[in-house]
């Protein structure tokens, strides 16, 4: 399930629902505030998602790797972007 504002992000930012699967499959999540969870993609898991995105046929999926996704304790996803600042883990 997915929020208006995630769809709205992820169109605006150029993320397919492609990507925010493989991010939910293959992503690390590190607890945030008010019980939300980020998902993004660590240096094994980036390599396991490179292989499975050229598998389907993205086009260049080196700019995806750097995407993350903010999904809620219900399972909704809040939002999509990509990663720009370090992710800090607890």
């Amino acid at each position: 399930m997915m929020s208006l504002h995630a769809q709205q992000r992820s169109q605006q930012r150029g993320i397919p629902t492609v990507v925010m699967d493989i991010l939910l499959d293959y992503g690390i999540a590190e607890h945030s505030y008010q019980g939300l969870e980020i998902l993004y993609l660590n240096k094994r898991a980036k390599i396991a998602a490179a292989m499975q995105m050229k598998a389907i046929g993205l086009k260049s999926p080196d700019r995806y790797l750097n995407a993350y996704l903010v999904e809620s304790s219900d399972g909704c996803i809040v939002t999509v972007g990509h990663r720009t600042k370090k992710i800090y883990r607890n």
